[in-house]
């Protein structure tokens, strides 16, 4: 499989060969539940339920590499009337999966058989609350979080506009990084600005560590990027470093609609 990795304006190749074998199955109907992520880590299976329409069953199951269930958190909110969707997410680093329901106040870590809180978020007017049916669910609500050794990067919905911003742990600060009101449904976005070679914004997408040193990791498609370069504001552009922006125009160029697509790294200091 080709796949092209774009590194702040430069372009490598990268060659990955991947083989894939049938293991096995097992059902998840005898839980009554409906499951909306999965994590698999250290020889467990995560399915994490969220809120979903007033309701949900657990918060998080635990099964074994046979699909046997050792661990279950049951959901301890009562339900109630809502036309809101599931909300919340799961992520996870070299140790932990993290669990996160929007109408509750902690992201969990989780490690198997045993949790415990890894942050509380304020109660306030804009958290989201235990609405009825006719009214709609008001207030702040996270989108996605990626963890660093020190840093949680959040992309976050509020008041009608989407905000991205980094959360220094031991800090207790949260750093705005960018925003916007309307967005495509591709963009998921807003990222952090570009002003490096003038390209489409990073929009954090996950972490990595490759030789002791940090990465956060994003993604765009291949006609992302020739839409962008072709852009006035593209052509119009002055980024700090003008030769990065002429290798980001000669990647355009070289790709076509129906690439793979193009990874983005950023090292962190």
């Amino acid at each position: 499989m080709y796949k092209k990795t774009f590194i702040l304006g430069c372009f490598f190749p990268l060659f990955v060969e991947r083989a894939a074998s049938w293991v096995k199955e097992f059902l998840l109907d005898k839980y009554d539940a409906d499951f909306q992520d999965i994590q698999y880590k250290n020889g467990f299976i995560y399915l994490a339920e969220f809120v979903s329409f007033g309701h949900a069953k657990y918060d998080w199951l635990v099964l074994d590499e046979s699909g046997n269930p050792v661990f279950s958190k049951l959901n301890s909110i009562p339900r109630f009337q809502s036309q809101e969707g599931g909300s919340g997410f799961v992520f996870s680093n070299d140790k932990f999966v993290y669990y996160l329901n929007q109408y509750n106040d902690t992201l969990f870590q989780i490690n198997g058989t045993n949790f415990e809180p890894a942050y509380l978020f304020a109660k306030g007017e804009y958290r989201p609350q235990q609405s009825s049916a006719d009214n709609s669910t008001p207030g702040f609500n996270i989108l996605d979080i990626t963890q660093t050794n020190k840093t949680l990067f959040i992309r976050y919905f509020l008041n009608e506009t989407f905000y991205s911003g980094y959360f220094y742990s031991t800090k207790h600060k949260l750093t705005l990084l960018n925003s916007a009101k309307n967005l495509n449904y591709r963009d998921e976005g807003p990222g952090i600005i570009n002003n490096v070679d003038a390209g489409l914004s990073f929009v954090v997408k996950n972490h990595a560590t490759i030789n002791n040193m940090e990465y956060l990791v994003a993604y765009r498609f291949a006609y992302e990027i020739k839409t962008h370069v072709a852009s006035d504001a593209f052509k119009k552009s002055t980024p700090k470093f003008p030769e990065k922006k002429k290798a980001l125009e000669k990647l355009a160029n070289g790709l076509t609609d129906n690439d793979n697509p193009v990874l983005m790294l950023v090292k962190l200091k």
